[in-house]
């Protein structure tokens, strides 16, 4: 301690005490700072794993979605085949309807033309009676007149048809 002073002496011993000290308060800070980052590695850790059981769950579920989507769409496939074939099925069904009801249109027409026909076959024998009447009594020597309605070209095609009129008859 000879030839040093006291205040320098114990400013020494204080420059000392003062670096150990902050030594002492970097290796605590480094020792809270280390575990303070090992809580938060630990907690992130833990956040990942919590994020992969979810991520597992999640692709689960999707893979049973999908399968769900999947026998959707085949149900539905097969909805869109039976509406198809249900509609060809009606369309069909409405063209017989129709067909039907065309022939059945034409029956009726037919059959008005077929009591048309009867008409005129009987009345056209009931005119060849007449006619063979007629003949018989004009081969007795008796002449009948012939009437014909109109004289125009159609008045005298009915009369020439109707009554057998011939070339010579009055």
């Amino acid at each position: 301690m000879r030839g040093y002073a006291a205040s320098k002496i114990l400013r020494n011993i204080i420059s000392e005490i003062g670096e150990g000290k902050e030594e002492l308060v970097k290796s605590v800070s480094l020792s809270a700072a280390h575990h303070s980052l090992l809580e938060e590695l630990n907690r992130l850790r833990d956040h990942i794993l919590k994020n992969e059981v979810t991520i597992s769950n999640l692709t689960k579920e999707i893979g049973i979605q999908e399968n769900i989507a999947k026998e959707l769409n085949k149900k539905n496939s097969r909805l869109l085949s039976l509406l198809e074939t249900e509609k060809q099925r009606s369309t069909a069904e409405l063209r017989k309807e129709m067909l039907y009801r065309n022939q059945g249109k034409q029956i009726k027409y037919l059959q008005e033309c077929l009591q048309d026909a009867n008409l005129k076959i009987k009345s056209q024998s009931i005119r060849s009676q007449i006619n063979k009447k007629y003949k018989e009594i004009e081969k007795g020597g008796i002449i009948f007149l012939k009437p014909i309605g109109n004289f125009t070209e159609e008045g005298i095609e009915n009369a020439v048809t109707e009554m057998d009129i011939k070339k010579g008859d009055l």
